[in-house]
């Protein structure tokens, strides 16, 4: 079965505006008829049941867990080549590697605020050729290190912040996501922005960055909104949200081997797959409709927020603990921040079909649907790198990982029963249809 591949027409009136590999992507009238023509009964006919086979490999964390491996806060997980398993902690400015085995394991780099330190890191990726990136905001740097571990050089990409913090410009990269390209590069995307959509950068270490793509979006997001709290420690401690509306389109990006960028920004079942040479991209596309945000869908959505509520406080507290500020300061503004977005929340009015969606390691494109009730996960299609159909995981079945790595490996951040971080691995060993024997 296939269900691919078409020219995405509102990219092609800008292909000639393209300097480079740069490109400047428009307003996206599939979204708009997807919207026409969603209902409270969007199709799926057409699922292909398949199977997978996994077998665990090891679990790192927990609150029975060795010094090493007790974590704050797992900000970001991914596998370099090798198929080890490289885990930031930003709240307790660790960055652990973890061989294979699950117990070899070393730290990159120190806790610090000096050269090749790291003072607030928040994002990180491995690279093609072994070294790792890691995004540091108190540095206003990337970090790079060599295979081994050892500082290499650092790229500056910001300035520095005033004395009494503001929510972060549109250039900065703090909350933005990294991926990383064959060459060398990196994509950065997601956080604030400037003007209408939502950019995705290309990031040249040493050589600056530039715009690939900007995805669509509902509407301009209103100016972020500020709460300041006095403390002892510091002048103030600044939140900031967007206030975007629940169920407003996602922004996910990933990259296949080959260099090219999949992308969703899309209400419908849609998936961009867009060269960094600039060539117009092709679509992969399902007839699976969005479905209307309902009174339940609304109520299921606040349900999760307010349990999320004292979570998230307990998280922020250990976390402050770590950083050395007060944590009955930042558990209040912590929850003072989450109750407001609780009375200001507000919806679109179409939950988008796609949740998720990521490459793995042969890559095959993942594609998670939402739930029914607008936050349970949902079946997860599988295609592969030229789009082919492979068929539909039921939503009970294997989610999509924090992190893939080579050789079918597996990485799931979760917390154990006691609220611990817990860093699960595991091993994909095949997809087959559903009652296939082996399956």
């Amino acid at each position: 079965m296939r269900f691919l591949i078409a020219p995405s027409w509102p990219f092609a009136a800008s292909v000639a505006a393209m300097v480079a590999f740069s490109a400047i992507g428009c307003g996206n009238d599939n979204d708009e008829a997807a919207s026409r023509e969603a209902d409270s009964n969007p199709s799926a006919d057409g699922d292909i049941a398949i199977t997978a086979t996994i077998e665990d490999v090891y679990s790192i964390g927990g609150a029975d867990g060795e010094a090493w491996e007790s974590f704050v806060s797992v900000t970001d997980a991914v596998f370099d080549a090798a198929g080890n398993l490289v885990v930031l902690d930003n709240l307790s400015r660790r960055v652990v590697v973890v061989a294979q085995d699950g117990n070899t394991h070393r730290e990159v780099s120190r806790a610090g605020e000096g050269p090749g330190e790291l003072n607030f890191p928040t994002a990180l990726r491995a690279m093609q050729d072994g070294r790792l990136a890691v995004y540091d905001h108190g540095h206003r740097s990337f970090l790079i290190f060599g295979s081994d571990g050892g500082f290499a050089e650092h790229f500056r990409v910001g300035q520095e912040d005033p004395a009494i913090y503001q929510p972060p410009p549109p250039t900065s990269l703090v909350g933005k996501k990294l991926r990383a390209l064959p060459d060398g590069r990196l994509l950065a995307f997601g956080g604030t922005s400037a003007g209408p959509g939502r950019p995705i950068e290309v990031i040249d270490l040493g050589a600056g960055r530039d715009t690939l793509f900007v995805a669509w979006d509902m509407a301009t997001p209103p100016e972020p909104e500020t709460q300041a709290v006095p403390t002892s420690s510091t002048d103030m401690i600044v939140a900031h949200s967007m206030r975007r509306p629940h169920f407003a389109p996602p922004l996910l990006v990933d990259v296949l081997s080959d260099g090219r960028v999949a992308i969703v920004d899309s209400i419908g079942y849609q998936v961009k797959l867009l060269s960094t040479r600039g060539t117009a991209p092709s679509v992969i596309e399902r007839s699976i409709r969005p479905r209307d945000v309902t009174p339940a869908i609304k109520q299921s959505v606040r349900n999760a927020k307010e349990k999320g509520l004292a979570e998230n406080a307990g998280v922020a507290t250990e976390g402050v603990m770590a950083s050395g500020l007060p944590p009955e300061t930042i558990e209040a503004l912590l929850r003072q921040a989450l109750e407001s977005d609780l009375q200001e929340l507000t919806f679109a009015a179409h939950v988008p079909v796609i949740a998720a969606m990521a490459v793995d390691s042969e890559d095959r494109i993942w594609v998670a649907r939402t739930g029914d009730d607008g936050v349970a996960d949902g079946p997860t299609d599988i295609f592969s790198s030229e789009g082919e159909y492979v068929g539909t995981l039921a939503a009970a079945d294997l989610r999509i990982p924090t992190a893939f790595g080579p050789g079918g490996l597996m990485a799931y951040v979760e917390k154990d029963e006691f609220d611990a971080a817990v860093v699960r691995v595991i091993r994909l060993l095949r997809l087959a249809p559903d009652g296939a024997p082996g399956a």
